[in-house]
């Protein structure tokens, strides 16, 4: 999950609270929702995203992928027995 003001509130302010309604089996964001308090909805992140080292322009990233697929499908007719493909 990507930090933001909710969650650093329940991490600091709110450590004990959030400890004990999850031992209860209580999702403590589901019981600020149903007390009317305002939730601020967490964006999740996968693992993947620590393994993004540069911002490249979209273009850059599209050739990059085509190029990368091409020398999939090239490698996977060597395997094949085949030709490469005309891509």
């Amino acid at each position: 999950m990507r930090p933001n003001g909710y969650i650093n509130d329940w991490h600091s302010r709110r450590a004990d609270e959030i400890q004990r309604l999850c031992s209860e089996g209580v999702v403590p964001m589901d019981r600020d929702r149903q007390a009317g308090r305002p939730v601020e909805i967490p964006v999740l992140m996968g693992e993947v995203a620590g393994l993004i080292t540069d911002i490249l322009p979209a273009r850059q990233i599209v050739e990059d992928m085509v190029r990368e697929a091409t020398e999939m499908l090239n490698l996977g007719c060597v395997y094949l027995g085949q030709r490469s493909s005309k891509l």
